[in-house]
């Protein structure tokens, strides 16, 4: 089974602030071989959390990826999609559409992972959270359809 790592982080700057997520999603090398910065709208770094999770499952659905080890530092996002404990109202929104993505992979697993060994993704949340884009898969990858915004 090939499977690949999706490394999420969000951002805000004020929490509420400008706020970004970012993602990295690496091969079972542990070669880079996705990544996304994005300036989200002004909100709280939990916000950012989900929703930069949610756009990086849906990056590796849209590329075909299908057998997805889940890391963050988030716990809240952690024990939410392990179903240990559900989020307040506004995340639970996101979370809906985390859980759809969830459902298409053939596997998943999620692991908590400390700040420190999460700087690429953090890196990429907090130059979003101060306007950035960035967008870049390997080009051996072949996109079958096009991420939805989460908000």
């Amino acid at each position: 089974m090939d499977w690949v790592k999706l490394i999420f982080y969000g951002a805000s700057r004020g929490n509420p602030g400008p706020s970004g997520i970012g993602y990295v999603i690496r091969d079972q090398s542990g070669a880079i071989i996705g990544k996304m910065a994005k300036p989200i709208p002004p909100d709280t770094n939990n916000i950012a959390e989900f929703a930069a999770l949610q756009l990086g499952l849906k990056d590796c659905i849209n590329h075909g990826l299908r057998n997805v080890s889940v890391e963050g530092d988030s716990e809240i996002a952690m024990n939410a999609i392990r179903k240990k404990k559900n989020p307040n109202w506004r995340l639970q929104v996101i979370l809906e559409k985390i859980l759809e993505n969830l459902n298409r992979l053939e596997h998943f697993e999620a692991k908590r992972i400390y700040r420190e060994a999460n700087v690429v993704a953090d890196a990429l949340s907090k130059i979003s959270a101060q306007g950035s884009f960035i967008h870049w898969w390997v080009q051996s990858i072949q996109v079958s359809g096009n991420a939805d915004q989460v908000f």
